[in-house]
């Protein structure tokens, strides 16, 4: 989670809605047991977080039982990419692996280089 935890952190400013931020504390904290947990999380005040839940429950996309959490689809969203993300970087970390393993066995930089350019470029476009 630490990806969207840099994200809140960002964008936790004035410009950000309100829903974005209690959706974007929901996210990182997994839950919140009240109202008032996710005031303190979020800064907002509390008859703001209470308006905002209650919004957020109409449109589907928290739920709210024992404790208030992202519905399924949004959670579900949010482990795809994290998993997504995971394979990229382990895809990454192959590829520096295996230049660097080639250029070893063949006393020649330039497999190393080539890969580690090529893992750059994933990374890149990862992030885009």
């Amino acid at each position: 989670m630490g990806k969207l935890n840099a994200l809140y952190r960002y964008l936790s400013n004035a410009m950000l809605s309100h829903e974005a931020r209690v959706l974007l504390y929901l996210a990182e904290a997994g839950r919140a047991e009240s109202i008032m947990e996710i005031s303190r999380g979020t800064g907002l005040p509390y008859s703001t977080c209470h308006d905002v839940v209650t919004r957020l429950v109409r449109k589907g996309y928290v739920v709210r039982g024992s404790y208030i959490v992202l519905s399924g689809n949004i959670a579900r969203a949010i482990a795809r990419h994290e998993q997504i993300s995971m394979m990229v970087y382990a895809s990454v970390v192959s590829l520096f692996v295996a230049g660097s393993i080639a250029s070893v066995l063949t006393w020649n930089p330039f497999p190393s280089i080539a890969s580690s350019a090529l893992a750059i470029l994933v990374l890149v476009s990862m992030l885009r």
